[in-house]
């Protein structure tokens, strides 16, 4: 993590355990970070997609911002694309994650004061 911080990285947390200690160490070492809030094709079906799409959708809403993780299978990118092109009219925007990363990190220095 520590090399991360030197190269200019940010810390990506798929959150694959519960029990992760990555984003508590890179905050501890105030290394950029995002926590992922959403697997978007463990299923890789349209409906399925489409469905993880509109709770990431939910999650942005109530906290301002939101982050999910996705495959690169066929039906993840057309499913992404098609959504994206729905996101302007819902007041969403796409950001990269490092934007993320200084929003979150941002709101941990607040809370930390």
């Amino acid at each position: 993590v520590k090399e991360l911080k030197k190269r200019g990285l940010l810390l990506l947390d798929a959150k694959t355990s519960k029990s992760s200690m990555a984003a508590r160490i890179a905050s501890d070492i105030k290394l950029p970070h995002v926590l992922n809030n959403h697997f978007l094709d463990l299923t890789a079906s349209r409906v399925s997609i489409d469905a993880k799409l509109i709770e990431l959708e939910k999650i942005a809403s109530q906290n301002g911002s939101a982050v999910g993780i996705g495959f690169a299978y066929p039906v993840t990118m057309e499913r992404i694309e098609k959504w994206s092109k729905t996101l302007p009219e819902k007041g969403i925007d796409l950001t990269p994650v490092s934007a993320i990363a200084s929003i979150q990190m941002d709101s941990e220095n607040l809370n930390n004061e």
